[in-house]
């Protein structure tokens, strides 16, 4: 299908998932792998595990500036984290057709136990509604586990220390007859 220049198709994931790719299709999105600390792919993380969440793109067409962005998203479609390059002031300029650019998101895996997904976005600013050179829902999928850490609740590990200081009060009892 195709929309305001832009170009829609969605494709059955072997989880069965409906993935939905859109956009103008000037960049495109190549790969997305989350890797471990020796760059090995991985498809269940542990919490608290450091990881990479590595993009390889590639522009078709010239674009005067490219941004990134990511959304981890629990399997209900909550949005758990989301950041672009853009908000962290690492925008692309001047790209020539042809290029490629691999992005390394690095960061320790702070999600509780459950099933997640990453949605993609490739723009020229902040949003992807302002210019979508590529839209991408279920870029990946993967699992986290606990096998490491307390048994806690919620969907974030925290990693919290905890100091308890205990005191007793003196009791002083008088016995008078």
């Amino acid at each position: 299908a195709q929309r305001e220049g832009q170009i829609v198709r969605q494709e059955m994931l072997a989880n069965g998932q409906v993935q939905t790719i859109s956009g103008t299709g000037e960049a495109a999105i190549i790969s997305v792998r989350l890797l471990d600390a020796q760059g090995r792919s991985l498809e269940v993380a542990e919490v608290g595990q450091p990881v990479v969440l590595e993009v390889q793109t590639e522009v078709r067409q010239d674009i005067e500036r490219l941004i990134l962005g990511f959304m981890i998203k629990d399997r209900l479609g909550q949005a758990m984290y989301g950041i672009n390059t853009h908000r962290q002031d690492l925008a692309l300029t001047d790209l020539l057709a042809g290029e490629q650019v691999t992005y390394r998101f690095a960061f320790v895996m702070g999600l509780g136990k459950g099933n997640y997904s990453v949605a993609l976005s490739l723009s020229r600013l902040d949003s992807h509604l302002d210019r979508n050179f590529e839209w991408r829902d279920y870029g990946l999928v993967f699992h986290v586990i606990n096998n490491r850490h307390e048994d806690f609740v919620g969907c974030s590990w925290l990693g919290a220390k905890t100091t308890i200081t205990r005191t007793a009060e003196s009791i002083v009892s008088e016995n008078t007859p």
